[in-house]
C-alpha cells in the first residue's frame, strides 16, 4: 500500500514538474513580434478583444491587405454596428470586406476562414489578435490552412492583459492560464480534429 501511494506520489510530482516547465515555455513565447509585411491577399482579424478590429482596419486602410476578413462577428452584426458612429465607406472599399458570422470559437475561426481563402485563392494572410492569443491562433490557422498559403502574425495588445507585468494582474493571469490550457488541449485533441 506505501508503494503504491509513493508510486503515485512521483507520477502526479513528475506530470505537476511537466506541466510548470511546459507552462514556462509557453510564457517565453507569448511575446510574439509582429512580422514584416507589405501586402497580403487578406488581413483576417479575430474578433472578440480590445483593439483587434481597430488594428485590422488600420491596415486595410493603410492598403496592407486586398481584403479585411472579420472572423467571428454576431450573426447581426453589419459594418455600421461593427463601427458605430463612422462611415467608413468613404475610406475603405467596403466590397472588399467579409464578415464570418459563423464563428464562435477560435477552431471555427481557422476552419470558416479556410474556405474563405480556398474560395477566394488567397496565397497570404496577415492574422490579427491579442498577444496573449497569438500563439494558439497561429497554431490552428497553421495547422487547418496549410500547403502554400503564407501567414503573416500581428498581434495586438490590449487592456486585458498587462504584458511585461502579467503575472501581478489577476485578469492577465487568468486569460495567459485558460490560453495554456486550452493551447495544450488542442495538442491532445489534435490528431482528431484535423
Amino acid at each position: 500500500m506505501k508503494k503504491q501511494k509513493s508510486f503515485w506520489l512521483s507520477i502526479g510530482t513528475l506530470l505537476l514538474l511537466y506541466i510548470v516547465i511546459l507552462f514556462s515555455l509557453f510564457i517565453n513565447q507569448l511575446r510574439v513580434a509582429t512580422d514584416e509585411i507589405t501586402y497580403a491577399d487578406a488581413i483576417v482579424v479575430l474578433t472578440g478583444g480590445a483593439g483587434r478590429v481597430e488594428e485590422g482596419l488600420r491596415l486595410f486602410r493603410e492598403g496592407r491587405g486586398g481584403y479585411l476578413i472579420l472572423s467571428g462577428v454576431e450573426e447581426t452584426s453589419t459594418l455600421d454596428t461593427i463601427f458605430p458612429g463612422r462611415d467608413i465607406k468613404t475610406t475603405v472599399d467596403t466590397s472588399r470586406i467579409i464578415l464570418d458570422i459563423e464563428s464562435r470559437r477560435t477552431l471555427d475561426n481557422a476552419f470558416n476562414v479556410k474556405k474563405i481563402v480556398e474560395d477566394k485563392g488567397f496565397k497570404s494572410l496577415v492574422l490579427v489578435t491579442s498577444n496573449y492569443h497569438m500563439k494558439r491562433a497561429f497554431t490552428l490557422f497553421s495547422t487547418a490552412i496549410h500547403g502554400d498559403v503564407r501567414l503573416y502574425r500581428h498581434p495586438v495588445s490590449g487592456p486585458n492583459f498587462k504584458d511585461e507585468e502579467w503575472w501581478q494582474s489577476q485578469k492577465s493571469l487568468k486569460l495567459v492560464t485558460s490560453e495554456f490550457f486550452k493551447y495544450i488541449w488542442f495538442h491532445i485533441c489534435q490528431r482528431w480534429v484535423f
